[in-house]
């Protein structure tokens, strides 16, 4: 879990840092790992995604809508384009 320190060590300091049980800092350290373990079998996933981004907005490519994706435009924008003022 972490790196250097022995688990019982780690175990030891967690249980009357926090008052835990054993029980319930072995349920957190299993629930711990599987989301270590989720996340670094996702990562070579995440980092061709990335790449595959890089390049499309190097290419000048927008994806449809003209937003990117996960990215919105401030609501201050959106109420501007929504509600423009007379400029007349």
């Amino acid at each position: 879990m972490r790196a250097g320190v022995p688990r019982n060590d780690l175990k030891r300091s967690f249980l009357r840092r926090f008052g835990l049980t054993a029980r319930q800092f072995n349920a957190i350290r299993i629930e711990l790992e599987d989301k270590i373990a989720s996340i670094q079998e996702k990562r070579p996933e995440r980092i061709e995604e990335a790449k595959r981004r890089i390049q499309k907005s190097r290419r000048g490519d927008r994806p449809a809508g003209g937003e990117e994706a996960g990215l919105e435009r401030p609501a201050s924008e959106k109420a501007a384009a929504c509600h423009p003022t007379d400029q007349a």
